[in-house]
């Protein structure tokens, strides 16, 4: 209901926080197997959880002050380049000789884990301090 007593047939706080909850949800059931494969997306977990960083991060970027916007873009990109330098799956074998498959490195898959970790705590972070998570009831003493 707007100021005007106008019923509204949108609301774009709660599609926001529907967004952002499946977003952290993506997440949450990404990071019980970074390395296993996401039959849905076609994609390994840890791709999964990239982009549903990424996501966040653009759910919270109207949000966040010039210096917080040049700390998360700089944490993104480091984590595209890791995949892209450094990738933790590798194709092995050729599709001639029908044993095509994925093998982990595990130095490039423990230098994403890292970056993957400090990518969330930073969104995290942000997602708090700009009160885009679920409210605590110490915000909101009417709750």
């Amino acid at each position: 209901m707007s100021d005007d007593g106008v019923k509204s047939l949108f609301n774009a706080g709660i599609a926001l926080a529907e967004r952002i909850d499946s977003l952290q949800r993506a997440l949450n059931a990404s990071r019980f197997n970074l390395r296993g494969f996401n039959q849905e997306t076609g994609t390994f977990n840890y791709e999964v959880m990239i982009n549903a960083l990424d996501g966040l991060l653009l759910e919270a970027w109207a949000k966040l002050d010039k210096q917080e916007k040049i700390d998360a873009e700089r944490v993104r990109k480091l984590t595209h380049d890791c995949i892209n330098h450094y990738p933790p799956m590798e194709q092995s074998g050729s599709e001639r000789s029908g044993s095509s498959g994925f093998k982990m490195n595990q130095k490039n898959f423990d230098k994403l884990k890292n970056l993957l970790l400090i990518y969330e705590k930073k969104m995290k972070e942000y997602l708090d301090e700009h009160a885009l998570n679920s409210p605590n009831r110490d915000d909101d003493e009417g709750l």
